[in-house]
């Protein structure tokens, strides 16, 4: 009775997550089963809220479940300390390559680690570039490898050139991948990346407008700059200025008198005495009326 008592009230909690004021009911067992609970209708503010008040009460699990982190995921996108471990594996799989299975397994390793985010100090702290380059010593024929250890050699140039790139940095939009590549290293937990995602997104709508706003401003002083030609101020073609030339334009005819049509004398006419006419009066008598059946003449 009371695990089935336990249970009702984790299922309550989990459903009412988000009106939960007070953590001090919630030990780190219980918290991790109310996160759990199939029924859990926790939302991210409120998992903040309650971790901020208890930091001791931390379930990363729930946010590696967050759709933003399973589509980053999805993308080779991890957390530091995993991506750590990660190529740290992967170093160990490429110094254990034999001479049997090694092409295949080099193409294998070479195809997974083309998917996750590698930044010059995960390659530096690791040592799984010259593991690589030795790999590709051995098995020359080998493209995924050669592709993957010239993406990574790119990344000492992209490091040495980006003061070059700070100066257009607000406009030009980023990659998800390339925005946390830069930021990865202070993300321990997937919380962290989570937040990260957020910020990303918050930079995305920054750099639309920002981009919109100059598209704008670029538009405007172009038109200001541009000088409208029409009717009259269009000028003449060669061909038209040795016509205009040779040619004399016709007299302008002065309309003095509108009524008139042009050619004939504008003298003014004089005008004639209106004369009355008077319409004779006429009586108009009414019909007569109609006569009876009995009073209608005979014919003779």
């Amino acid at each position: 009775t009371t695990k089935t008592l336990r249970l009702e009230c984790v299922g309550v909690l989990a459903e009412h997550f988000d009106r939960i004021q007070c953590a001090s009911m919630l030990d780190g067992e219980t918290y991790v089963e109310v996160l759990s609970h199939p029924r859990c209708r926790a939302s991210p503010g409120a998992v903040r809220r309650i971790e901020a008040l208890c930091p001791e009460l931390r379930y990363d699990e729930y946010w590696r479940r967050q759709p933003a982190c399973r589509q980053a995921e999805g993308e080779g996108i991890l957390p530091y300390p995993e991506l750590l471990a990660y190529f740290h594996a992967m170093n160990a799989k490429l110094r254990g390559i034999t001479e049997t299975d090694g092409a295949a397994s080099l193409v294998k390793i070479a195809n997974d680690a083309s998917q996750k985010v590698a930044t010059l100090d995960l390659l530096t702290a690791t040592n799984v570039g010259k593991s690589l380059a030795k790999a590709v010593k051995r098995f020359p024929s080998n493209g995924a490898a050669k592709g993957l250890l010239a993406r990574w050699k790119s990344l000492v140039v992209v490091n040495n050139n980006k003061d070059d790139g700070e100066k257009d940095a607000s406009i030009k939009p980023r990659s998800r991948k390339a925005y946390v590549a830069e930021r990865i290293k202070g993300c321990a937990t997937w919380k962290d990346l989570y937040l990260l995602l957020g910020d990303y997104e918050e930079d995305k709508r920054r750099r639309f407008a920002e981009n919109a706003k100059r598209l704008y401003r670029e538009s405007k002083r172009a038109k200001a700059a541009t000088k409208v030609i029409t009717g009259d101020n269009v000028p003449p073609t060669k061909k038209r200025q040795k016509t205009l030339a040779t040619t004399t334009p016709p007299p302008r005819l002065t309309i003095q008198n509108v009524s008139r049509p042009p050619g004939t004398s504008s003298a003014p006419t004089t005008a004639r005495p209106r004369t009355s006419t008077t319409v004779p009066s006429t009586t108009i008598r009414p019909p007569p009326p109609p006569l009876s059946p009995k009073r209608r003449r005979r014919p003779p």
